[in-house]
């Protein structure tokens, strides 16, 4: 039940209650109206009432931006997990403030950075990739729209790049690629000889992005 409900409510068997009383006290008989005195005390508790249902209304008010959020609420509502959290701290990519007793809390604006790094990670950003995008929002105040504007213009032809590369490996994965296989009908035409390979090392049919050397994996 909402707060209007529980005030109409309560303010209905309040009423109840004094014309109960005041019939038995002789105030009010064959449903005569209640004295001033009563009115106006009814009044009066109407207003406290009121007052009440607007507080609870205020405890309970909109959730804001700014709002502090403990490491379990952030990574309930985030998906990653405290260690996580913790770990992009320590990299620079968030930033949390500390209660008397040492514990970490965050603003509600933190979950958008977090989806932010999610999304680019799943695309195959670095970290230090990452880093540089969100260090150009601003970081005594809660990013505007505007401020994800402009990170997302800086990125447009990057992602750009990265969605005409996938979709020639989705539409070329059941084609020749120029990767020197041969195993293909489709080679016998489109790489004869492995003639692809005079373009270097890798699936020359694809865009670069896609066969670009990796870096060696670390040990």
């Amino acid at each position: 039940m909402g707060g209007a409900e529980r005030y109409r409510a309560a303010r209905a068997a309040l009423h109840r209650t004094m014309l109960n009383d005041a019939v038995l006290n002789g105030t009010a008989l064959n449903g005569t109206m209640l004295n001033d005195t009563a009115m106006t005390d009814t009044a009066m508790t109407d207003t406290a009432m009121t007052n009440t249902v607007l507080t609870d209304t205020d405890r309970s008010g909109a959730m804001k931006p700014t709002d502090a959020l403990t490491v379990s609420e952030v990574a309930g509502r985030s998906g990653f997990a405290p260690s996580a959290l913790r770990f992009y701290e320590a990299q620079g990519l968030l930033s949390a403030t500390r209660t008397s007793g040492g514990q970490r809390r965050y603003q509600r604006s933190v979950l958008r950075r977090l989806a932010f790094i999610r999304a680019a990670r799943n695309i195959g950003l670095s970290l230090d990739e990452i880093a540089a995008a969100l260090a150009s929002l601003p970081q005594t105040r809660t990013p505007t729209r505007a401020d994800w504007a402009r990170l997302s213009r800086g990125w447009r032809s990057r992602l750009d790049d990265q969605i005409r590369a996938l979709t020639a490996l989705r539409d070329g994965l059941d084609s020749c690629i120029g990767c020197g296989c041969l195993s293909l009908r489709r080679c016998a035409l489109s790489n004869p000889a492995d003639m692809a390979a005079a373009d270097g090392p890798g699936a020359s049919y694809l865009p670069w992005r896609l066969r670009r050397p990796e870096a060696a994996p670390r040990r």
